[in-house]
């Protein structure tokens, strides 16, 4: 029984870590369908991953051309 506390215990300690870095600093999404084409999923075929940097976006200067998500 001791591995299924240390289990508990690292979920516990992992979890609210993991929430608050994809909450606050960067998030990885998932990008399907006709929404983005051509830019991402050209083909429509298969699912494209993004990468999302929150912290920059408060103090970054958007620029044409730039993808923006808002969550």
């Amino acid at each position: 029984m001791s591995w299924f506390r240390k289990f508990i215990k690292g979920g516990l300690i992992a979890l609210p870590s993991y929430v608050a870095f994809t909450d606050i600093f960067y998030a990885v999404r998932t990008v399907d369908g006709q929404s983005m084409q051509p830019t991402l999923n050209p083909d429509g075929n298969n699912t494209d991953f993004v990468l999302l940097d929150r912290w920059a976006a408060a103090t970054h200067k958007f620029e044409r051309g730039e993808i923006v998500s808002l969550m």
